[in-house]
């Protein structure tokens, strides 16, 4: 095992979730509706012929068919891996007196966008700002009052840069800057 696989992330599984839960909610809704009307003496057509139908009929064969389809979906989407949640750092170079052996360490996502989004803010002109990393990309948007945006985009971008860097971190990430003229938003 490689020393950054230390501390292994969890896919999400909102895709799974999502399609589990909008088959469920319809199998429910029909049920719901088909027992109303059963218990309201009325007849169902769909129940009626499903009596009559066969394994090998046309109809039973399809629905078997998209169910399979159905399954395989959730299945995909339930192994599919989810956005990295946590990114690994090399160790700094140095020594120092409380380095106690090879030491991995670990930032979030949510902590590279914190980082980025207080590197924006320290930047002269810039009013407030916000940042998000998802995966391999940080986005941030800023607004600010200085005359030439273009300029202060750029510095915000390589303060950005030059501190991820620091950080060494095993996946490089893109980092695209956005300003807006104004005051705070």
């Amino acid at each position: 095992m490689r020393r950054d696989q230390v501390i292994r992330r969890r896919p999400q599984r909102v895709i799974a979730a999502w399609i589990v839960g909008i088959v469920l909610l319809m199998v429910a809704g029909l049920t719901g509706w088909v027992s109303a009307l059963l218990l309201a003496g009325e007849s169902v057509p769909p129940l009626e012929t499903a009596g009559t139908l066969s394994w090998g009929s046309p109809v039973v064969l399809t629905l078997g068919a998209l169910l399979l389809l159905v399954g395989v979906l959730v299945l995909c989407a339930a192994i599919w891996p989810g956005r990295p949640v946590v990114h690994g750092i090399a160790p700094s170079s140095g020594t120092s007196a409380d380095h106690v052996g090879d030491l991995t360490y670990f930032v979030t996502s949510r902590g590279l966008g914190r980082l980025a989004e207080g590197e924006a803010r320290r930047t002269d002109g810039v009013t407030s700002a916000g940042a998000r990393s998802t995966g391999r990309r940080i986005s941030v948007v800023a607004r600010s009052d200085a005359a030439e945006l273009a300029e202060t985009r750029r510095e915000i971008q390589e303060r950005i840069d030059r501190r991820v860097r620091t950080l060494q971190p095993r996946v490089r990430h893109r980092v695209t800057v956005h300003v807006r003229s104004g005051g705070t938003s």
